[in-house]
């Protein structure tokens, strides 16, 4: 009640931090996120080690690209608990050598594209390399919902539409 006899009211709005998208590898699948994404409040940090992975490609403006292996991500992107990873490399090997040192991050989400014997070759030798298995049950392979999409815009659209559903169930 204000001195005058009338009375308040105060809408508060909490100012999360925005979620960030850090998607593995710039292929047909990676670059159609990353268009489909920018229509969304994302950060998006897009990652790939090679050097010519973005030639003739033209990047919405606020992209963020790294050149790096996946491994050495947690030391040139801060992965916090807003982070979404979206593994979409052109080989299980890169998968190999770099999620071992994002399963040690506190990200929000983390999924992973391949069939399913691909993830199961990709999750037996990150096994080899002493991950835990209950770190390794925090990737979700495949990734996406079931929409059956099959050109990279569709596939996009699955992964964005589980990334939506996991961040609003947080």
């Amino acid at each position: 009640v204000g001195v005058c006899g009338g009375w308040v009211k105060v809408y508060i709005e909490p100012q999360l931090e925005q979620p960030t998208l850090l998607i593995l590898g710039a292929g047909h699948v990676g670059l159609a996120l990353v268009k489909i994404a920018s229509l969304m409040n994302y950060r998006i940090i897009l990652q790939d080690d090679r050097e010519n992975a973005l030639e003739n490609v033209e990047l919405p403006m606020d992209v963020e690209f790294v050149l790096c292996d996946i491994a050495d991500l947690p030391k040139e992107v801060q992965i916090t608990e807003q982070t979404c990873i979206v593994g979409l490399t052109r080989d299980a090997q890169l998968d190999i050598d770099g999620f071992p040192a994002l399963l040690e991050t506190n990200f929000a989400y983390f999924g992973s594209i391949g069939s399913l014997n691909r993830w199961a070759h990709t999750k037996k030798h990150i096994l080899e390399r002493g991950v835990s298995q209950e770190k390794i049950d925090r990737i979700k392979s495949p990734i996406g919902l079931n929409i059956r999409g099959i050109t990279p815009d569709e596939i996009a659209i699955s992964i964005l539409a589980e990334i939506i559903q996991v961040l609003n169930t947080k």
